[in-house]
C-alpha cells in the first residue's frame, strides 16, 4: 500500500512539474520578443535560468527516484507467463463445466 501512494505522489509531482516545463517554455520562447521590446530585464532573464535550472535538477532526482523503484513493480513483460496460466486454467474449468453439462443433457434414459 505505501508503494502505491508513493507511485501515485510521484505521479502527481511529475503531472506538476510537466505543467512547469511547459509554462516554462512558454516563457523561453517569448523571450526574444521580451528582449526585443526591451521589457525583460537582466533579473527576470536569471530568474527564469534559475527557474529552469531548479526544474531540471527536481526531474532528474525523480527520475532517479522511479529508477530505484522500479523493483517493486511488476511490468508486462514479466507477468506475460502468469497470465497465460491463469487464462489456461480459467478455459480448462470452462471446457470440464461445458462438458459436464453436455453430459447431463445428452444422457440416455
Amino acid at each position: 500500500m505505501p508503494e502505491r501512494k508513493a507511485a501515485a505522489e510521484t505521479t502527481v509531482r511529475l503531472d506538476y512539474l510537466a505543467k512547469i516545463m511547459d509554462e516554462m517554455k512558454g516563457d523561453l520562447k517569448a523571450l526574444p520578443d521580451r528582449m526585443a521590446t526591451q521589457y525583460a530585464t537582466k533579473e527576470e532573464l536569471s530568474q527564469v535560468k534559475q527557474d529552469y535550472q531548479t526544474i531540471r535538477n527536481d526531474i532528474k532526482d525523480l527520475s532517479t527516484k522511479i529508477d530505484s523503484r522500479d523493483s517493486l513493480y511488476v511490468t508486462k513483460e514479466e507477468f506475460a507467463p502468469v497470465k497465460k496460466l491463469v487464462y489456461g486454467l480459467v478455459a480448462l474449468i470452462l471446457t470440464s463445466v461445458i462438458v459436464a453439462v453436455l453430459a447431463l443433457v445428452l444422457q440416455p434414459k
